[in-house]
């Protein structure tokens, strides 16, 4: 730490450097505790009034005594100065319980000294470690605004499905922060749970435009028709939930292009062949296809060997 240039003569303290104006200013502000403390627990312990500190001097003006001269100078009528000793006040007799509070506080008040003293000394130390430039803190709950197609496409599947009659709607005044089952990271939409929501009609493909999804739970609701060829498009999909609804149609080879963790198709109105390519979807620990109009000619026998798959989980009885 560099050295300052402030130091005076006579200061009795070497290192660190202490300002003497600083260090005045710290012993005023002693002075004025020591007496505001002293007053205040006079009126507290003895219940003596303000207007009764005055004829008492040495007892409550200096209970502790400053750092004065007991000697007064005085003139001569010649006008030289002469020391005197200074009278003392008159002073009522102090009681044992007020003797002993004395004491005890002078210890205590001393203490205080002592660390407003070390403060003055130690001061330009802790003033330059404060003067060390911050960076303030993002609170953890601030979202970036939602991507605009993102939310145009929540808004598409809202009006597609019937939102106005969902069991918890949305306010579309609102922000999307607050509308139920949506979750939002950086501005994206990363899961989507609007299951057992009473959710009717068809998805729409502008889900197709929700880039970061990484769950997708419409399970338990009124959905029909196909499943749109969008939604095998979201690359960052993890968990699919379109179960328990009236979707139809086929499954498009294309969900192989996901990387799936979980699939659960079952509970639908859907047919055709399964896709092979399922089979080789490695990563899956849910399959579950049961309740459609699958029969056993139209599973691929790769479906069996997933190694986190039990067949009987996959729904489709074996022949």
């Amino acid at each position: 730490m560099p050295e300052s240039n402030n130091t005076e003569k006579g200061t009795p303290f070497s290192s660190p450097p202490v300002e003497t104006g600083k260090l005045r200013k710290r012993i005023d502000e002693i002075n004025k505790l020591r007496e505001r403390l002293s007053q205040q627990t006079a009126d507290h312990i003895t219940g003596i009034k303000p207007a009764e500190w005055g004829r008492h001097p040495r007892e409550w003006e200096r209970p502790l005594g400053k750092w004065e001269n007991p000697l007064k100078d005085t003139h001569t009528e010649s006008g030289g100065a002469v020391l005197s000793e200074v009278e003392p006040a008159p002073t009522k007799e102090e009681s044992p319980l007020l003797q002993t509070f004395r004491n005890r506080f002078g210890a205590f008040v001393a203490g205080i000294n002592f660390a407003l003293l070390l403060s003055a000394c130690t001061g330009p130390i802790v003033e330059k470690e404060l003067r060390q430039p911050t960076v303030a803190a993002v609170p953890e709950t601030a979202e970036k605004e939602l991507n605009p197609k993102e939310k145009e496409a929540l808004i598409v599947l809202y009006k597609a499905t019937n939102g106005s009659e969902w069991k918890v709607s949305w306010d579309l005044e609102a922000s999307p922060e607050t509308w139920y089952g949506v979750e939002i990271q950086d501005g994206h939409v990363v899961k989507l749970f609007l299951h057992y929501n009473q959710l009717s009609g068809q998805i729409p493909p502008e889900l197709g435009n929700l880039e970061n999804l990484q769950v997708l739970s419409l399970d338990s609701n009124q959905l029909s028709g196909p499943i749109p060829p969008e939604i095998w498009s979201l690359r960052n999909l993890k968990d699919l939930y379109l179960n328990n609804n009236n979707l139809r149609g086929t499954i498009s080879e294309e969900i192989t292009n996901l990387r799936l963790s979980k699939l659960d198709l079952s509970e639908n109105d859907l047919r055709g062949e399964i896709p092979s390519g399922i089979g080789n979807m490695r990563q899956l620990t849910i399959l579950h296809l049961g309740g459609n109009n699958f029969t056993s000619e139209d599973v691929p026998p790769e479906i069996y060997n997933l190694p986190n798959i039990e067949p009987e989980s996959i729904g489709i009885p074996l022949e």
